[in-house]
């Protein structure tokens, strides 16, 4: 490495470079602001899904709350902000999402992903995350926590299933016929947002609006993930739904 090399400078063009591709697949919005699509708005996936934006969300979580000054932090704070907001606001009355969605918040799912209600809660506790980091306002701060609490309720109390502790699973990668059953994935994405949960509740839940018994879930739902995926030194991809 040269000595006039400056590893914050080589690190903030790598993250420039990131976001140019992840700008490239969203769209200015008069309701919501930037949302971030599967694909650039003129390619095969002009959608929001849940999925991947919570894949995207989880590198702006690190971009906007880092202790390095980088270019994009604001951002990828604004498009957290957004994508937040656009879930709690495509949320169902029962506290669902579903696999896609057009920029005007109209279910276009062809596929059933329980996954999807994990994915979702996960976008909106990240930017919640980060806003209590960087000390930003959240307006309507009630109406995200009362979404995440009927997300983890109609999550618990529809695809959960109690005689293996873990949560069922329709098409997680659109194969029904080989994936329903129990797979890693779903699981693991639940405990991510069970995770981010209960942080949520600690850091800015005053009202106690996420339920405890929610939070407490996690705890017994933790060791059936850590255990029962694994198989020697590797994880089982999934269960079927017998258990085998």
């Amino acid at each position: 490495m040269s000595a006039n090399t400056n590893p914050f400078q080589e690190l903030n063009d790598e993250i420039n470079r990131h976001m140019e591709v992840i700008l490239k697949c969203t769209v200015e919005t008069e309701k919501f602001g930037r949302l971030l699509l599967a694909t650039p708005p003129e390619s095969r996936y002009p959608y929001v899904y849940p999925r991947d934006s919570s894949c995207a969300v989880q590198l702006l979580r690190r971009i906007a709350g880092s202790h390095h000054d980088y270019d994009a932090r604001e951002t990828a704070f604004s498009i957290m902000e957004s994508m937040a907001e656009f879930m709690k606001d495509v949320a169902s009355d029962g506290g669902t999402w579903g696999q896609r969605y057009s920029l005007d918040g109209v279910d276009k799912s062809i596929y059933v992903q329980e996954d999807n209600l994990a994915h979702a809660i996960a976008i909106i506790c990240n930017y919640l995350l980060s806003a209590k980091r960087l000390k930003r306002d959240v307006s309507g701060l009630d109406d995200y926590l009362n979404c995440i609490n009927s997300a983890l309720a109609f999550a618990i109390n529809n695809h959960y299933q109690k005689e293996l502790n873990l949560f069922q699973s329709t098409t997680s990668i659109h194969e029904s016929a080989m994936e329903e059953g129990f797979t890693v994935w779903v699981n693991f994405a639940y405990l991510y947002a069970l995770s981010l949960a209960a942080e949520v509740a600690k850091e800015q839940d005053d009202k106690h609006i996420i339920e405890q018994q929610h939070l407490s879930f996690r705890k017994q739902f933790l060791y059936s993930v850590s255990e029962l995926f694994l198989n020697g030194d590797r994880y089982v991809r999934r269960i079927d739904p017998r258990g085998n």
